[in-house]
């Protein structure tokens, strides 16, 4: 898969428009808390899981309104990533890439020995390894993505961005990698991107941060000044966040997860 640069078509404005309608009452919204602690959480659509400090994986189900955990046998998961499609990958702590498949069944990903991973599709993903080098997953093949990363996320839409070790956030276009300066020089540890108008980051001052595309800001006149913009308290301290189609959803910095 080619990853673009961010084209226009209506669908996505209006859905990103909607987005930035429900996020922009942050500072008034109530922040519902998801009763379970975690140490990393995935989401796409209404699909959610998250690795607990155990290195066990639950999921959440709208239908309880409570998390269930799901049996990997001896899998011990250090990271999960969730695609729109509903596809599970996860990195074992030793490493390893798994992919759960709709018979509830886990099968090991061989070619790759990974830190993290953004699954795209149900047969692609990218992550990176111990030496921040980037992997692609594609045709049943890993192969070696250009460029250095600690964190890296791609979107429904084959938007891709990244934070490398000097806390600088990368975004991919045609060209290659393109840095998005943040407000301040800000350290940012995580991004999440859900298309190429949705992306949010936490820093390690757990604050949050929504990416706002300079193309976009003429259509919503609340957006104004860099691209990046800060939430407002109150909010969860996020030590790490991930989008769905409507929602942010946060890990506290006690563990916690929350939803806007």
């Amino acid at each position: 898969m080619r990853f673009p640069a961010y084209r226009h078509n209506l669908s996505k404005i209006i859905c990103y428009l909607l987005f930035l309608i429900g996020i922009s009452g942050v500072s008034s919204q109530i922040w519902d808390r998801m009763p379970r602690v975690c140490g990393q959480i995935a989401a796409r659509s209404d699909n959610i899981w998250c690795v607990t400090n155990e290195k066990e994986l639950w999921r959440w189900v709208w239908g309880l309104h409570d998390w269930i955990w799901v049996k990997a046998d001896n899998l011990r998961v250090h990271n999960v990533a969730v695609a729109e499609d509903d596809s599970v990958w996860a990195v074992a702590v030793n490493g390893d890439v798994w992919k759960y498949s709709t018979n509830k069944t886990w099968a090991i990903i061989p070619g790759a020995n990974l830190t993290m991973i953004s699954a795209i599709t149900d047969t692609e993903a990218i992550g990176v390894d111990a030496a921040d080098v980037i992997w692609h997953f594609t045709n049943d093949t890993w192969q070696n993505f250009t460029g250095e990363a600690i964190w890296v996320s791609g979107g429904i839409d084959g938007d891709l961005w990244a934070v490398n070790r000097q806390s600088q956030v990368l975004h991919w276009d045609e060209d290659g990698w393109t840095e998005q300066p943040t407000p301040d020089g800000t350290e940012i540890q995580f991004v999440d991107v859900y298309d190429g108008g949705r992306v949010v980051a936490t820093d390690k001052n757990w604050d949050l941060y929504l990416w706002i595309n300079p193309e976009e800001r003429v259509l919503y006149t609340q957006v104004r000044g860099p691209s990046w913009y800060r939430l407002e308290n109150p909010h969860p301290n996020c030590k790490q966040a991930t989008l769905t189609k409507t929602n942010i959803i946060c890990v506290s910095d006690t563990g916690y997860i929350n939803k806007s």
